[in-house]
């Protein structure tokens, strides 16, 4: 049997963090450079020992992954998408170009301090036996043993893994299996972000299963009087390829239900820091957002209405237009704009890399997240924490409406209905396209759909505005509209 290996290579900046020394004696990073244009070539190994040749030959300006071309081919060049066009031989680094299949490595991932290797490799074997059987190979992490002279400055600051697998098309599914048996060993934990989510861990990253994901595993650039001391990849077994579907099974619906216990019982334990961190965090993006919005002519009660709706609904999932996001370019420059910019110029920022909206300081602040904004809906995927998707929608219309004023209202809400990206109208009525699905539109629907579209006040006495919900009667007659 014979594995293969993708490396990457930049034809721009280099893909390894570069560390300086400050002047108070510390080691200071500067976060890697993403890759955009380059080329990729697929090597072959037969056994461990060809793995650990493989991880250790890469250098600073490649990385490596699992994910080779679904077409086959062994080498070419990768662009951005919307680069492709003018670049035909190229290929455009995506789940469907890329893929997992076939006999390949599987990676491990540890960045939980304290844990020395061989306890690493005891833990795991101890969750999962059949690990044991593969071949595998272990490298410190690139932010590893940056030394100045005699002293490590990082010390090990995370763990890789290699396994050798027979289907590494499998191994998101294992990544899983690991973490949640980790966590019945005792190894789990929770961890509440600077914005209040409650981010469940263990000392396996299950994100790295990703076919997007690339692996550095040339070191750093110390920059002198530093220098990085990792050492060679170490071989830990002989063993060969391993038959994950066999060697690492599911969980059993009983110890499903013992993780699941675990994880809620310790969210519940947080639940009152990660209130108020929530409120901490909300309260100062609120603020930090004033100013801005307040020069736009709002007065303060509105522009902090409208901040606090922008923060509230981050933190659901949901991205509106004036959120900011931070988008790293090639070579690590990095741009700050809102979802507003970014959808009105989808072109230019679609499938770029960018801070995690929530947790920017994921992995050392790592461009861990990606916009994909071609699609009727657009989102920015996100690997901490497992893997999460955030919505992008322009910010919230409101609208304002008092007695004796329903259809003008109606009139209004028709016009958004019909100019929003979702809906589409056919012969038979409108249908509406949700998480991948056509469905028709339906009065609950249509109301759900508003609902994240629109302000809704209702105009009183002295007139004061109110939110109020949608009228189901309102509704049904937006709906009626859209169908003649």
């Amino acid at each position: 049997m014979t594995g293969r290996v993708n490396i990457w290579e930049s034809e721009g900046s280099p893909l390894a963090k570069r560390w300086t020394l400050a002047p108070d004696g510390r080691a200071e990073k500067t976060t890697a450079a993403q890759l955009y244009t380059g080329t990729y070539s697929v090597r072959e190994f037969k056994d461990v020992h060809g793995l650990a040749e493989v991880v250790g030959g890469t250098t600073t300006q490649q990385a490596i992954s699992a994910s080779t071309p679904a077409d086959g081919s062994v080498s070419g060049r990768v662009v951005p998408v919307r680069l492709l066009a003018d670049n035909p031989e190229a290929k455009a680094r995506t789940k469907k170009e890329f893929v997992l299949q076939g006999p390949s490595f599987g990676l491990i991932d540890c960045d939980e301090a304290g844990i020395t290797r061989d306890e690493l490799v005891a833990m795991l074997h101890k969750v999962a036996p059949g690990l044991a059987g593969a071949g595998a190979v272990w490298l410190p992490s690139g932010s590893s043993h940056i030394c100045h002279g005699d002293k490590d400055l990082t010390g090990l600051r995370g763990q890789h893994i290699y396994v050798m697998v027979k289907d590494v098309a499998d191994w998101p599914r294992v990544l899983k299996v690991l973490a949640r048996r980790l966590w019945l060993a005792g190894h789990g934990s929770v961890k509440v972000s600077k914005s209040g989510a409650v981010l469940t861990r263990c000392p396996v990253d299950t994100a790295v299963g990703d076919c997007a994901r690339l692996v550095f595993s040339g070191g750093a650039i110390a920059v002198a009087p530093l220098e990085q001391r990792r050492g060679k990849p170490v071989v830990l077994s002989e063993g060969g390829f391993l038959d994950t579907a066999k060697a690492i099974p599911d969980l059993a619906d009983e110890e499903v239900g013992r993780y699941e216990a675990l994880v809620a019982k310790a969210k519940a334990e947080v639940a009152g820091e990660a209130a108020m961190a929530r409120a901490a965090h909300r309260s100062g993006e609120v603020a930090r957002r004033l100013p801005e919005l307040m020069a736009k002519g709002m007065s303060a009660a509105e522009a902090e209405r409208v901040a606090g709706e922008v923060v509230d609904a981050a933190l659901s999932g949901t991205l509106l237009g004036d959120f900011l996001l931070t988008v790293v370019h090639d070579g690590g420059r990095q741009e700050v704009v809102s979802v507003n910019q970014v959808l009105s110029d989808p072109e230019r920022y679609n499938e770029c890399d960018c801070l995690d909206p929530i947790n920017p300081e994921h992995r050392g602040g790592a461009a861990d997240a990606r916009l994909f904004l071609l699609s009727a809906s657009p989102i920015v995927y996100s690997l901490d924490d497992g893997g999460k998707v955030f919505r992008l929608r322009r910010q919230k219309v409101r609208l304002a409406f008092a007695s004796g004023q329903r259809v003008e209202l109606v009139d209004q809400l028709v016009s958004i209905a019909s100019a929003n990206d979702s809906v589409f109208m056919t012969d038979t009525g409108p249908i509406l396209l949700d998480q991948g699905r056509l469905m028709p539109l339906t009065s609950p629907r249509l109301m759900n759909l508003l609902g994240r579209e629109v302000t809704l006040c209702r105009v009183g006495s002295g007139g004061k505005e109110a939110p109020c919900d949608l009228p189901r009667e309102v509704a049904e007659l937006v709906l009626s509209a859209l169908y003649r």
